[in-house]
């Protein structure tokens, strides 16, 4: 090791270090044995933690996946087939709700049928149907 005199620090004393150069950053510390030393302040811990967390939730979805480990079975050769026969879902088109007015009563919003002459629910009557065509 090379020591360094600092010349500007205490008229030319080495500073407390010892007059050596800090070492350059890089791996954590380990013990005898061979494991890390990690940082125990709040903040590395709670970082810790949280990556350990993240790490748990990422195999937790990995062993949900929808991919199944067998590949869906083929048909022979020459025999047609279809999208759902690989294993590739299609979407369905829902069937539009009919198209016929719906009416409400005023008092309670409950849904009315045309020429009702009172509210089911709420008994308002009578109802007037002469301006609906």
């Amino acid at each position: 090791m090379c020591r360094v005199v600092w010349p500007g620090v205490g008229g030319g004393q080495p500073p407390d270090n010892g007059g050596y150069m800090p070492s350059k950053g890089g791996r954590l510390p380990r013990n005898p044995d061979g494991t890390v030393i990690y940082s125990q302040s709040t903040r590395a811990v709670r970082e810790r933690a949280g990556r350990l967390a993240l790490k748990e939730k990422r195999e937790q979805d990995q062993s949900r996946s929808p991919i199944s480990g067998e590949p869906p079975v083929l048909p022979a050769p020459g025999v047609p087939f279809t999208t759902e026969d690989i294993g590739i879902a299609t979407k369905t088109k829902a069937a539009p709700p009919p198209e016929t007015d719906t009416y409400t009563c005023q008092n309670c919003k409950e849904p009315l049928t045309k020429g009702d002459p009172a509210c089911p629910v709420c008994e308002a009557g009578p109802l007037d149907w002469s301006g609906v065509n």
